[in-house]
């Protein structure tokens, strides 16, 4: 008898990439850990998407909060963040990330991830919104510069930031089948 085919292989689990993206770590109150740029922030436990506690921003001038994710040029990856903005005038808050090759910035994706459509973060004040997009990391990058900014006058909260990529399993070899007795 012959061999059925195999079924195809499931999509590889879910990679989260972003590091303390729900800021559940901070160094000190104003230091949320594994973030490399962290301007006028403060730890928040009261204002929370999820888990006890989220990352304030009050800014008196342009404020980010960034870190950079090694990527793999070609992968699908997933960038979602929830922001609650306290108070501002609508130009308050917005992704400012771009793709990284070595020490230069790859400026593709650039309505995406200085969006949406290149523009200020939308939502409604005095309550948590999200952002999401999913892009394929172009050919010669190899990170991401996760980065997100609060503009001058507005207070924002930012939570559970996350870059995922679900990479599918290589395909498995169809089975032998089995020997033939004689």
């Amino acid at each position: 008898p012959s061999a059925s085919p195999s079924p195809p292989p499931p999509a590889g689990p879910i990679s989260e990439l972003a590091e303390n993206g729900g800021f559940e770590a901070w160094d000190d109150d104003t230091t949320p850990a594994s973030w490399s740029k962290a301007e006028s922030v403060t730890k928040e436990g009261a204002v929370v998407h999820s888990g006890s506690s989220s990352c304030k921003v009050v800014a008196s001038g342009t404020r980010d909060l960034a870190q950079t994710i090694p990527v793999t040029a070609g992968t699908e990856y997933t960038i979602s963040l929830w922001y609650y903005v306290e108070s501002g005038d609508g130009t308050d808050a917005r992704i400012w990330s771009y793709w990284k090759s070595g020490s230069s910035n790859v400026n593709d994706n650039t309505d995406e991830l200085r969006g949406p459509g290149g523009s200020y973060l939308q939502g409604t004040t005095g309550m948590w919104n999200e952002y999401t997009t999913t892009l394929t990391a172009p050919a010669t990058v190899d990170a991401l510069y996760f980065e997100v900014r609060t503009y001058s006058g507005a207070t924002v909260y930012w939570d559970d930031m996350s870059v995922t990529s679900s990479a599918s399993l290589p395909p498995s070899a169809s089975p032998s089948p089995p020997p033939s007795v004689s």
